[in-house]
């Protein structure tokens, strides 16, 4: 009986383990999406409000679609620290639990921020959307991912805990 029960614990995290390692690329794709939103918005801001770095993070910020990026939080509420705005992105990035997203992704949203609040109105336009074609590929590639490797991920989930109940048996 006690054997049965342990094999059923095994099945089911490997299972979860295996699950968890989908919703992984499912939250990858789901953060690239929302940094595209922000980009739009971004862009909007600057266009027609001509905004500065500092108005478009507070705008950001208020952005009920934006709140699981959490480095636009940060960025928020350290903005009158009479930090430079790249440095202060560049921190706020750093301190964003992020996971699931791998090292090309980061350094995207990290590239946003050094970029923005450099140049004229037209120029600060012109790096959005260059960066909104590198964030369409990238979230090109992440859908690409999770449709390849999702179902992989939770089938390897339960058959690793299959042949170790099958082992232990």
């Amino acid at each position: 009986m006690v054997k049965l029960i342990g094999i059923a614990v095994i099945l089911i995290v490997s299972a979860l383990i295996g699950n968890h390692c989908a919703e992984n690329l499912a939250k990858r794709t789901s953060t690239l999406k929302a940094v595209d939103y922000m980009l739009e918005e971004m862009e909007l801001l600057i266009r027609f409000r001509a905004a500065n770095v500092y108005e478009i993070i507070d705008s950001l910020h208020n952005d009920p679609q934006l709140e699981k990026l959490d480095f636009i939080k940060y960025a928020a509420e350290h903005s009158d620290e009479n930090i430079p705005f790249d440095r202060l992105w560049e921190k706020s990035i750093s301190e964003y639990n992020k996971s699931s997203l791998k090292a090309e992704d980061t350094a995207l949203i990290e590239s946003i921020g050094k970029d923005i609040g450099k140049s004229d109105l037209e120029g600060q336009i012109s790096i959005i959307k260059l960066k909104k074609n590198e964030l369409s590929a990238l979230i090109k590639n992440s859908e690409k991912e999770y449709t390849g490797k999702a179902g992989m991920y939770r089938s390897i989930g339960i058959l690793g805990g299959a042949f170790i109940s099958i082992l232990l048996v």
